[in-house]
């Protein structure tokens, strides 16, 4: 009968290891559960001999197998709902495979019904809920299965739990503010757009026939603007051709670790967008090593966690020098300072965190700092870009118009003489 080696939690939330016989991986948990274990990790001795992986073996690169979690109906708003009736069940005394099962029955949702039955039907196969989680990426990014793989690591699921939806919400309201502070300026440059366009394509055309006919000529701003919609009309194939080779490109390098890296980097330095893109990276790693470390987790685990949810390559790569660095024993507030991983004001925060032995404290002040440094920054990007758009189309309206009347007037000049 195979052997399989497990991790697990015992009912106080202590870790335990061992081997157990079984048939299989499913037997093994089940014989683990049957003792009261909670399973973490099972793998079979013989998949280790040859070196395969099994459930929780690479917690870096979680194995996208199953294909119900391509669903597309599977939202983020989705996942926020599970994981709160999950929340709810769990911290009421259920267990975590038995609230899953529940759900399965309970949920009215095909999505989420769904979503419940194949998470059930992993974690019956001896998958841990953060690797069942981590097959649908798009809905349960790295940031929230790090949390919930420390949560179970640590037996302390259900604050754990609180915790992510406590994010999943802020993050969700700062996404609603992204949409709702862009969408009044892109409505107006699409208005704008389209009122140019008219003049442009349309209604110049037809004017300088009609002046043409009257033996006038158009001034030379009308010229200007014609022999521009001239250029756009004739230009737009080479300028798509162009932009496919340009995304083919960008495409290419991205193909490689280092031109993840130099793309990376390249998309912090953008103006306006850049400093905001960048935020929302430090706002995460703040808000989830700060979170980790309050619940009890160990700093090597959490920057270990921490790390895998980075999504920018280039700031993964720094932070993963400021891990070993720390590892060494060098401080939190040092490491990040010399690794570029946050400014000085954030690293003196973090300093003076250090020196009075509350760190994670310190690191939910730079997530509430963050948080608000993002609301001015969508603040400022608003105003910029919706005075900027409705300065462009009333300046493009006015040439437009001006240079129709003016030459109808002048049109209309030499008729009287």
């Amino acid at each position: 009968m195979p052997t399989f080696k497990y991790k697990a939690t015992d009912s106080s939330g202590k870790q335990v290891r061992g081997s157990i016989d079984a048939s299989d991986r499913k037997s093994a948990f089940q014989k683990l559960k049957n003792q009261s274990l909670n399973p973490l990790l099972i793998e079979s001795l013989d998949s280790q001999a040859t070196g395969s992986k099994t459930a929780g073996e690479s917690k870096d690169q979680p194995q996208n197998t199953n294909s119900f979690f391509q669903n597309k109906k599977l939202t983020p708003a989705n996942a926020l709902q599970f994981l709160k009736q999950l929340h709810q069940l769990h911290s009421n005394g259920m267990p975590m495979g038995e609230s899953v099962k529940l759900l399965r029955v309970r949920l009215s949702n095909p999505a989420l019904k769904e979503l419940a039955g194949n998470i059930w039907t992993a974690m019956s196969e001896g998958k841990t809920l953060a690797d069942s989680l981590a097959e649908a990426p798009k809905v349960f990014p790295p940031s929230i299965t790090s949390m919930i793989e420390a949560g179970e690591a640590t037996g302390n699921l259900s604050p754990i739990l609180h915790e992510v939806i406590i994010f999943l919400e802020k993050k969700a309201e700062t996404r609603s503010k992204i949409i709702t502070g862009l969408s009044y300026p892109i409505l107006i440059c699409g208005l704008a757009l389209c009122v140019a366009m008219f003049l442009i394509f349309k209604l110049l055309p037809d004017i300088k026939k009609m002046i043409a006919n009257m033996g006038g000529d158009m001034t030379t701003s009308a010229k200007i603007l014609l022999g521009l919609s001239d250029f756009i009309m004739k230009g737009t194939p080479v300028f798509i051709v162009i932009g496919i080779i340009v995304w083919y490109a960008w495409k290419k390098m991205r193909s490689t670790p280092e031109g993840l890296i130099k793309t990376d980097h390249f998309l912090f330095r953008l103006p306006l967008l850049g400093g905001l893109y960048k935020m929302l990276d430090l706002l995460q790693i703040s808000n989830l090593l700060g979170t980790l470390l309050s619940n009890g987790i160990n700093t090597t685990e959490s920057f270990r966690l921490t790390e895998k949810s980075i999504r920018n390559a280039y700031l993964r790569q720094n932070f993963h020098h400021s891990r070993t660095q720390v590892n060494e024993g060098v401080s939190i507030a040092t490491a990040f300072r010399k690794d570029d991983i946050m400014p000085e004001l954030a690293t003196d925060i973090l300093s003076i965190s250090e020196n009075t032995g509350n760190v994670a404290n310190g690191l939910r002040d730079l997530t509430e700092f963050y948080r608000k440094e993002l609301e001015n920054a969508l603040s400022r990007l608003t105003a910029i870009v919706s005075a900027v758009a409705l300065g462009g189309a009333f300046l493009l309206v006015f040439l437009i118009a001006l240079s129709i009347i003016s030459s109808i007037f002048q049109v209309s000049q030499t008729i009287g003489h």
